[in-house]
């Protein structure tokens, strides 16, 4: 068995994966014909999180992991194997080369990937359980996540996903009184009705998202410091390679005010008081 992923999981989460660096040399942590593994060089005091992968087990994914600890005891299951193809939408033609993301429903809502072979397909094992599924590749792109179940009493599940070319969306978010950019702007895309993405804008209150082809729809949900927006949507028609420019999206800011902490005196200013 594999451990394939580590998460530094501090104030800023960082994921490790330890399959792709393997490739470059790096160790993978490997299970010994004991069941064990040993996962060095981490930083002392961090919490992790571990993914382990066997081609005779569905990922398995532990969280919560104090550095130093050696009494972890992981229990992998056989899981149902899916059997999946993705095809193109224009001429339904297998579609090579194309990844696969599926993310549990439930938490901790991790995600397992896969790779279509050279004739579209690919095989996964999977716990029983409720996933939402995507693929993408350079060219291609499903419209949204996919709702996938995987019941507990059948030996395999099989699914076909449905791919079409891709565009580009960008636009912006400003102050609606002063004018200026609005970072951290939290925006949701519907592709062909299904959440395709959620992102937030950058220090210039820009945003680019790729896009299957289409009909999609922009909404802007909401931004800290501000009113929730009055009318927060977009929609644009994208074709396979287009970049598409989105009108402007608007919000007002909130009312700022001062506020003074005093003694019972109700002169007295309060250092240190934390106001909820």
């Amino acid at each position: 068995a594999r451990v394939t992923r580590l998460a530094l999981l501090g104030p800023d989460k960082v994921g490790i994966p330890l399959a792709k660096l393997h490739t470059l040399g790096y160790p993978e942590p490997v299970t010994d014909d004991q069941g064990r593994f040993t996962v060095e060089n981490l930083p002392a005091g961090e919490t992790v999180a571990l993914k382990i992968g066997h081609p005779d087990y569905a990922q398995e994914a532990v969280s919560d992991l104090a550095v130093g600890t050696r009494d972890i005891r992981i229990t992998l299951y056989p899981g149902v194997l899916l059997f999946g193809e993705v095809v193109s939408r224009d001429g339904n033609l297998p579609v090579a080369r194309t990844g696969i993301v599926i993310r549990n429903a439930q938490p901790p809502h991790d995600t397992a990937v896969a790779e279509t072979d050279a004739a579209g397909s690919f095989v996964l094992r999977l716990k029983p359980g409720v996933y939402l599924y995507q693929a993408s590749s350079v060219n291609y792109r499903s419209p949204g996540w996919e709702r996938l179940t995987v019941p507990a009493d059948v030996p395999d599940v099989r699914s076909r996903l449905v791919v079409a070319g891709t565009g580009y969306l960008r636009g912006v978010v400003k102050d609606a009184v002063s004018g200026a950019p609005i970072e951290g702007a939290r925006l949701s895309v519907l592709s062909s009705g299904m959440t395709a993405a959620l992102l937030r804008t950058g220090p210039t209150g820009e945003f680019r998202v790729d896009v299957a082809e289409g009909e999609n729809v922009v909404r802007l949900e909401s931004a800290p410091g501000y009113y929730p927006p009055a009318a927060g949507t977009a929609r644009a028609s994208v074709k396979s390679g287009e970049e598409v420019e989105l009108p402007g999206m608007w919000l007002k800011p909130l009312p700022k005010f001062r506020l003074q902490v005093v003694g019972e005196d109700g002169q007295q200013p309060v250092a240190g008081a934390v106001v909820t």
